[in-house]
Protein backbone atom coordinates (compact mmCIF):
# COMPACT_ATOMS: atom_id res chain seq x y z
CA UNK A 1 0.00 0.00 0.00
CA UNK A 2 3.10 2.03 0.72
CA UNK A 3 3.70 2.29 -4.23
CA UNK A 4 2.74 5.63 -5.10
CA UNK A 5 0.94 6.32 -8.52
CA UNK A 6 4.54 7.61 -9.23
CA UNK A 7 5.83 4.71 -8.61
CA UNK A 8 3.67 2.47 -10.38
CA UNK A 9 4.13 4.50 -13.20
CA UNK A 10 7.22 5.03 -13.47
CA UNK A 11 8.31 1.16 -12.70
CA UNK A 12 5.61 0.29 -15.73
CA UNK A 13 7.14 2.55 -18.02
CA UNK A 14 10.18 2.10 -17.77
CA UNK A 15 10.44 -1.79 -17.67
CA UNK A 16 7.28 -2.96 -19.16
CA UNK A 17 6.64 -0.52 -21.70
CA UNK A 18 10.48 -0.63 -22.58
CA UNK A 19 10.32 -4.09 -23.18
CA UNK A 20 7.12 -3.79 -25.38
CA UNK A 21 8.51 -0.66 -27.55
CA UNK A 22 12.08 -1.96 -28.36
CA UNK A 23 10.30 -5.30 -29.73
CA UNK A 24 7.66 -3.39 -31.70
CA UNK A 25 11.05 -1.14 -33.11
CA UNK A 26 12.44 -4.59 -34.26
CA UNK A 27 9.64 -6.68 -35.13
CA UNK A 28 10.17 -6.45 -38.82
CA UNK A 29 14.07 -7.43 -38.48
CA UNK A 30 13.50 -10.49 -36.30
CA UNK A 31 10.81 -11.90 -38.44
CA UNK A 32 13.54 -11.22 -41.26
CA UNK A 33 15.82 -12.78 -39.74
CA UNK A 34 14.01 -15.93 -39.90
CA UNK A 35 15.33 -17.87 -36.50
CA UNK A 36 15.67 -14.67 -34.48
CA UNK A 37 15.75 -15.07 -30.65
CA UNK A 38 13.52 -12.71 -28.21
CA UNK A 39 15.14 -13.24 -24.28
CA UNK A 40 13.15 -11.10 -21.82
CA UNK A 41 15.09 -11.13 -18.30
CA UNK A 42 11.87 -10.91 -16.30
CA UNK A 43 12.10 -11.94 -12.54
CA UNK A 44 10.81 -15.12 -10.68
CA UNK A 45 8.48 -12.59 -8.95
CA UNK A 46 6.33 -12.50 -12.50
CA UNK A 47 5.51 -16.49 -10.96
CA UNK A 48 6.25 -16.67 -7.19
CA UNK A 49 4.43 -13.49 -6.20
CA UNK A 50 5.70 -11.60 -2.35
CA UNK A 51 4.65 -8.60 -0.54
CA UNK A 52 7.99 -7.18 -0.63
CA UNK A 53 8.04 -7.10 -4.39
CA UNK A 54 4.38 -6.41 -5.02
CA UNK A 55 5.26 -3.85 -8.19
CA UNK A 56 7.94 -6.66 -9.41
CA UNK A 57 5.48 -9.26 -9.17
CA UNK A 58 2.42 -7.60 -11.18
CA UNK A 59 5.45 -5.72 -13.90
CA UNK A 60 7.03 -9.00 -14.68
CA UNK A 61 3.86 -11.36 -14.64
CA UNK A 62 2.52 -9.12 -17.44
CA UNK A 63 5.98 -9.50 -19.22
CA UNK A 64 5.49 -12.96 -18.64
CA UNK A 65 2.38 -12.90 -20.64
CA UNK A 66 4.00 -10.55 -23.22
CA UNK A 67 6.78 -13.28 -23.95
CA UNK A 68 3.90 -15.78 -24.27
CA UNK A 69 2.02 -14.17 -26.98
CA UNK A 70 4.68 -12.88 -29.02
CA UNK A 71 6.27 -16.50 -28.92
CA UNK A 72 3.12 -17.26 -30.66
CA UNK A 73 3.04 -14.88 -33.35
CA UNK A 74 6.93 -14.95 -33.95
CA UNK A 75 6.94 -19.41 -34.38
CA UNK A 76 5.29 -18.71 -37.28
CA UNK A 77 8.67 -16.65 -38.77
CA UNK A 78 10.78 -19.03 -37.33
CA UNK A 79 11.85 -16.89 -34.63
CA UNK A 80 11.53 -17.49 -30.51
CA UNK A 81 10.46 -15.69 -27.85
CA UNK A 82 11.35 -16.93 -23.89
CA UNK A 83 11.76 -15.62 -20.49
CA UNK A 84 14.40 -15.99 -17.68
CA UNK A 85 13.09 -15.23 -14.25
CA UNK A 86 16.04 -15.14 -12.30
CA UNK A 87 15.76 -14.96 -8.38
CA UNK A 88 17.54 -13.43 -5.84
CA UNK A 89 21.23 -12.48 -8.04
CA UNK A 90 24.45 -11.30 -6.65
CA UNK A 91 25.01 -7.88 -8.05
CA UNK A 92 24.60 -4.22 -6.70
CA UNK A 93 21.25 -3.83 -7.03
CA UNK A 94 20.41 -6.89 -4.89
CA UNK A 95 22.61 -5.10 -2.29
CA UNK A 96 19.78 -2.05 -2.58
CA UNK A 97 16.92 -4.03 -2.28
CA UNK A 98 18.31 -5.93 0.76
CA UNK A 99 19.13 -2.44 1.79
CA UNK A 100 15.41 -1.57 1.21
CA UNK A 101 14.50 -4.59 3.04
CA UNK A 102 16.38 -4.38 6.04
CA UNK A 103 15.28 -0.60 6.78
CA UNK A 104 11.75 -1.61 5.97
CA UNK A 105 11.29 -4.77 8.19
CA UNK A 106 14.20 -3.42 10.55
CA UNK A 107 16.64 -6.87 10.22
CA UNK A 108 20.06 -7.05 9.26
CA UNK A 109 20.95 -7.24 6.23
CA UNK A 110 23.26 -10.47 6.40
CA UNK A 111 20.28 -12.20 8.22
CA UNK A 112 18.30 -10.88 4.91
CA UNK A 113 20.79 -12.45 2.50
CA UNK A 114 21.45 -15.64 4.29
CA UNK A 115 17.09 -16.49 4.04
CA UNK A 116 17.62 -15.70 0.76
CA UNK A 117 20.72 -18.11 0.33
CA UNK A 118 18.92 -21.01 2.27
CA UNK A 119 15.59 -20.78 0.25
CA UNK A 120 17.99 -22.19 -2.31
CA UNK A 121 19.39 -26.16 -2.26
CA UNK A 122 23.02 -24.18 -3.22
CA UNK A 123 22.90 -21.47 -0.29
CA UNK A 124 24.11 -19.18 -2.39
CA UNK A 125 22.56 -16.12 -4.67
CA UNK A 126 22.39 -16.04 -8.15
CA UNK A 127 25.90 -15.19 -9.54
CA UNK A 128 25.35 -13.34 -12.86
CA UNK A 129 27.25 -15.87 -14.92
CA UNK A 130 24.18 -17.89 -14.18
CA UNK A 131 22.16 -15.64 -15.92
CA UNK A 132 24.58 -15.20 -18.71
CA UNK A 133 24.28 -18.87 -19.24
CA UNK A 134 20.94 -19.03 -19.71
CA UNK A 135 20.69 -16.72 -22.31
CA UNK A 136 23.70 -18.24 -24.04
CA UNK A 137 21.46 -21.37 -24.19
CA UNK A 138 18.21 -19.83 -25.51
CA UNK A 139 20.44 -17.86 -27.83
CA UNK A 140 21.88 -21.22 -29.44
CA UNK A 141 20.77 -22.66 -33.01
CA UNK A 142 19.99 -25.67 -30.96
CA UNK A 143 17.47 -24.26 -29.56
CA UNK A 144 15.17 -23.33 -32.17
CA UNK A 145 11.96 -25.10 -30.97
CA UNK A 146 12.25 -23.83 -27.44
CA UNK A 147 9.45 -21.13 -27.54
CA UNK A 148 6.88 -19.26 -25.46
CA UNK A 149 8.59 -20.81 -22.40
CA UNK A 150 10.14 -19.13 -19.08
CA UNK A 151 13.25 -20.58 -17.31
CA UNK A 152 13.69 -19.84 -13.23
CA UNK A 153 17.65 -19.65 -12.51
CA UNK A 154 16.84 -18.98 -9.00
CA UNK A 155 18.49 -22.46 -7.14
CA UNK A 156 15.65 -24.29 -6.97
CA UNK A 157 14.26 -21.83 -4.31
CA UNK A 158 10.49 -21.78 -5.99
CA UNK A 159 10.47 -25.19 -7.63
CA UNK A 160 7.63 -26.19 -10.16
CA UNK A 161 6.02 -23.97 -13.07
Amino acid sequence: MEITDVQWNDNILLKELGYIRLTRILYNLLIKSKNARIINIVGIQGKQPDPNFVLEGVINSSLLAFTKAISIDLAKYGATANAINPGATNTYLWENIVEELSQKNNQKKSDLNNHFKKQTGFNRLADPKDIANAVMFLASEETGYINGISINIDGGAFPGF
